[in-house]
């Protein structure tokens, strides 16, 4: 693969292990283990892109998706790494981490788990791109119970980086977001939760444009310095629940889930409102 090409290995059931340090030279490798873990948790890759899954297929795993590797990029810079660990659906939610043991040093870099963490080195401080950076996305998000994991990095260099951390469920678990200092274009950090200990921690924040930061809990960061700098402590979302047939009316499994769906959303919110028609009197029901 020294001239360039892909290697892709898919594995329905089990894991896919690598022990022995990768050199793609100009290609790319490929691995997806659809129902098991990517056991490569000190292998260096070196190549032109990688992606890497675990858990996302329609097999439920033993239990939750990793996938673990060492440094990425020390060598030879990937143009690409895009990884995704877990999935969430509606009977069939797998929790996924990606954990690494070494920095991953790449121009474009994606990286998405579900109920699990996101993290960057053995302690969570490695660093993550490098300049003339690209778009980094990391994301840890929720499975359909409303669970998501914590994202702990270190420095970060990139063009466009975007960090989301989201969490719709009570859980004494934090999906809270630890990093170092951030440079790049544009910063954008996001981390929706209504539990306090789910918190953002950066270093300095360092872009040529903007800054924005979304939070509902408490936010600690160095220094910032950009043009536009845009910090909100909360976020209005806006859920239209479908309407409630009386329990002796649901007659079809949609009534009944949406109804238990309209609850959960009602009880997860602020700020309900209840529209009515004014023209007609307001029943028991209402």
């Amino acid at each position: 693969f020294i001239n360039g090409g892909l290697l892709t290995l898919t594995t329905n059931r089990g894991d896919i292990t690598v022990s022995s340090d990768v050199n793609m030279g100009a290609g790319g490798l490929a691995l997806d283990a659809r129902s098991g873990d990517i056991d490569a948790g000190n292998t260096a890759f070196d190549g032109a892109n990688f992606s890497f899954a675990a858990g996302g297929g329609t097999v439920t795993p033993r239990g939750a998706a990793e996938i673990r590797t060492g440094a990425i990029g020390s060598t030879l810079r990937p143009d690409s790494v895009v990884m995704s660990a877990g999935r969430t659906g509606f009977f069939s939610s797998v929790s996924g981490s990606v954990l690494t043991t070494g920095a991953i040093d790449a121009r474009d870099i994606s990286i998405t788990t579900f109920n699990g963490s996101l993290r960057i080195g053995t302690t969570g401080t490695d660093a993550l791109g490098s300049a003339p950076g690209g778009t980094i996305n990391l994301s840890a998000l929720p499975n359909f119970n409303g669970l998501a994991g914590a994202i702990a990095t270190g420095n970060i260099v990139g063009s466009a980086i975007t960090i989301l951390s989201e969490s719709s469920g009570s859980s004494p678990a934090t999906n809270t977001i630890d990093v170092g200092n951030i440079t790049g274009d544009t910063i954008a950090i996001r981390n929706v939760s209504n539990t306090p200990a789910h918190t953002i921690t950066t270093g300095n924040l360092d872009p040529t444009d903007s800054i924005n930061i979304v939070a509902r809990t408490a936010v600690t960061t160095g220094s910032l310095d950009a043009q536009t700098i845009d910090v909100q402590r909360d976020s209005i979302f806006n859920f239209d629940t479908p309407g409630i047939r009386r329990t002796k009316s649901q007659g079809a499994s949609i009534d009944f889930y949406g109804a238990h769906r309209a609850h959960r959303s009602i009880r997860r919110a602020e700020v309900v409102l209840l529209f009515l028609v004014a023209r007609q009197k307001i029943s028991k029901g209402d």
